[in-house]
């Protein structure tokens, strides 16, 4: 098993309890949907614990542990290129609670997530397309732009592709779109492994056992 010991970056002080309580629970969601394995999640010392059960986790883990994870949605009546800097000062078209479905797709050798909207979601997706035809919908992460798409036509399937370079950025991605943010941003102040021990012959067999095994081996 594997432990990690995960705190907020922004500060030396110890976080609230309740903002510890907040983060436990998007963790907990965004790690559930992005690893191979069960784990883990609570708030144990002022600082947040993370049990892998599966050790080959722990890149994924690590990753998807030691950022916010903010995704926006923005308007922009201009171009806007990938991996600039979005702007900080409007609101987000969208929250993680407008989604429904969030999923990591590959297509042609191609990475991208296939987000289905709520009822209310998909309301507010063909309101938006539908006035801002010409416009840009400005995809932000962490507060980099990963995708910035000309609005054609009014959206009215409640759908929203997001083109990503490579599986794990993709997969990252939609984790966070499902969990929403952290209300911090995390680091990792320490990993714990805890090695399995290694069971002696005839450890746990019981005295029925031990004796067919002691009469197989007179034969």
């Amino acid at each position: 098993m594997l432990t990690l010991t995960i705190a907020p970056a922004e500060t030396t002080a110890a976080a609230p309890r309740t903002t510890l309580d907040s983060a436990r629970v998007v963790l907990q969601r965004r790690l559930s949907g992005g690893l191979r394995g069960a784990a883990a999640v609570s708030v144990e010392a002022g600082a947040l614990r993370v049990d892998l059960v599966d050790g080959r986790d722990q890149d994924a883990a690590i990753r998807l542990a030691t950022h916010r994870g903010a995704v926006a949605f923005f308007d922009s009546p201009e171009p806007v290129a990938t991996g600039a800097r979005a702007r900080t000062d409007a609101r987000s078209l969208f929250e993680s609670a407008d989604f429904a479905k969030v999923a990591a797709l590959a297509s042609e050798q191609r990475w991208h997530i296939e987000a289905t909207m709520t009822s209310d979601g998909a309301v507010k997706l063909a309101r938006y397309t539908t006035e801002h035809i010409g416009h840009v919908l400005v995809i932000a992460w962490d507060g980099t732009v990963v995708e910035a798409p000309i609005v054609r036509s009014a959206v009215l399937d409640g759908r929203i592709l997001i083109d990503m370079p490579d599986d794990a950025s993709a997969n990252d991605l939609a984790a966070d779109l499902k969990s929403g943010p952290l209300p911090f941003t995390p680091v990792i102040t320490a990993i714990h492994s805890v090695p399995n021990r290694s069971r002696m012959p005839n450890e746990g067999l019981g005295p029925m056992a031990l004796q067919w095994q002691e009469s197989r081996r007179e034969r």
